[in-house]
């Protein structure tokens, strides 16, 4: 390990009672690191970030060096979908993801971009790129310390 480098240890941890109960549950873990879903991650609806929690998450992580915080997209989410309605609810879906993972401070966002049967491989990755553009069109995103990481699946 390099000089002056903190070794991360991870959890994830869920969210009941607000997102900002995450890094509690987190450090009572022994973690200064976690992962959380921003809403159930089988449902299209979410509820909106209160700006209160948001202030509550990041003073909690700042008092205990709780660094980096990864968000997972809900699984519903198939920006590669070949159905035309799947694919938009998806975006909408996923920007919400990205704008409660930036309201929230969140560094990283994990995604499965979807399935694409029916299709070829390029042509579901071609429509998964398309998707992440549409959906983060006119975020301010890219001054944030913020990535998305798609993250593979089984089969296709």
């Amino acid at each position: 390990m390099a000089s002056g480098v903190k070794k991360r240890i991870g959890v994830h941890v869920g969210t009941a009672g607000g997102a900002w109960t995450a890094v509690e549950r987190a450090v009572a873990a022994g973690a200064n690191t976690f992962q959380i879903f921003s809403s159930s991650p089988r449902q299209w609806r979410a509820a909106l970030v209160k700006s209160a929690d948001a202030v509550k998450m990041r003073e909690l992580r700042a008092k205990h060096d709780v660094g980096p915080v990864s968000f997972h997209a809900s699984y519903l989410i198939n920006l590669c979908s070949q159905t035309e309605s799947v694919r938009a609810s998806s975006v909408a879906a996923f920007r919400g993801e990205v704008e409660r993972a930036l309201a929230l401070g969140a560094e990283y966002l994990v995604l499965h971009p979807g399935s694409w049967k029916g299709l070829t491989r390029e042509e579901g990755l071609r429509l998964a790129a398309q998707s992440i553009e549409r959906a983060v069109d006119g975020l301010a995103w890219q001054e944030k310390d913020f990535k998305i990481l798609i993250e593979n699946t089984a089969g296709r």
